[in-house]
């Protein structure tokens, strides 16, 4: 990421803005990649995943979400941002700043464009009958997964206080005592952050476990996310077993082969 950052340095603001914005699709595209290599689909058997499902509001041709898939029991809808976090020293002293910074960033934004109000209006688009997906029987539980570029959102404190500001914005008539919430008639799990080296990690263990079992079970682990779900996933307590991701595996000696090419032409 250096490179993008040292020529976003010295470019014009449009510019700049420009190729933040073209890495943001390109990173959205590859996370899209993931999730094809995890649920493919085929002729007798369509694909659980929906990249960018949208529909008419009011008239209006609108993107309910990045990316969903169905599960029998449950509905997973993806936000995915490659935005990174401030780590200006001055944060330190102001820490209303920071915390200013960290709402504008994820969780609500004057454009709209913000992850969390981003899941939060899909939701509300499905409670109100205004974005009809095709579930598999009656109403299912939803997960709202965000899937973030800056590792820093791993880090302590971070999935706690965006779960929260989640809450806040959806709102629910009830919290239940697994954790979860009642939104008119749904059911919804707190906020789930991933990371894509999570999603990547996570490619070949749906072979064994679905994602929304996976899901489930660190949402029960962890219902106020006081833990990422990498430590979840690296605690021996999580009996989950991860395996090395068959894309990145092929991307990496693709790339090898490559350079060989280049380096000694014709062997």
């Amino acid at each position: 990421m250096g490179g993008l950052f040292a020529l976003a340095a010295g470019a014009p603001g449009q510019e700049a803005a420009r190729w933040f914005g073209d890495f943001g699709n390109a990173f959205e595209d590859y996370c899209l990649e993931l999730l094809e290599a995890m649920y493919p689909g085929n002729e007798a058997l369509p694909s659980r995943l929906t990249p960018r499902p949208s529909g008419r509001v009011g008239g209006q041709l609108i993107e309910f979400a990045d990316a969903t898939v169905l599960d029998v029991e449950d509905f997973i809808i993806f936000e995915m941002k490659a935005k990174w976090l401030n780590d200006d020293p001055e944060f330190l002293l102001h820490p209303d700043r920071f915390l200013r910074h960290l709402r504008a960033k994820y969780v609500q934004a004057e454009e709209g464009n913000a992850a969390i109000q981003q899941l939060v209006r899909a939701i509300e688009l499905i409670a109100s009958g205004n974005w009809r997906p095709q579930f598999v029987q009656g109403l299912p539980t939803i997960a709202p997964v965000l899937v973030c570029y800056d590792v820093w959102l791993t880090a302590p404190g971070f999935n706690w206080f965006f779960a929260d500001e989640f809450k806040t914005l959806l709102a629910p008539e009830e919290v239940l005592p697994d954790g979860t919430y009642r939104k008119s008639g749904l059911r919804v799990l707190p906020l789930v952050i991933l990371t894509v080296e999570d999603l990547e990690n996570l490619e070949r263990t749906t072979e064994h476990i679905s994602l929304a079992a996976v899901l489930r079970r660190y949402s029960n682990a962890t219902p106020d996310r006081m833990a990422s779900f990498k430590h979840y996933a690296a605690a021996k307590e999580s009996n989950l077993r991860l395996y090395a991701s068959r894309s990145v595996a092929t991307a990496a000696e693709k790339a090898l082969s490559d350079l060989q090419q280049r380096l000694f032409p014709g062997r």
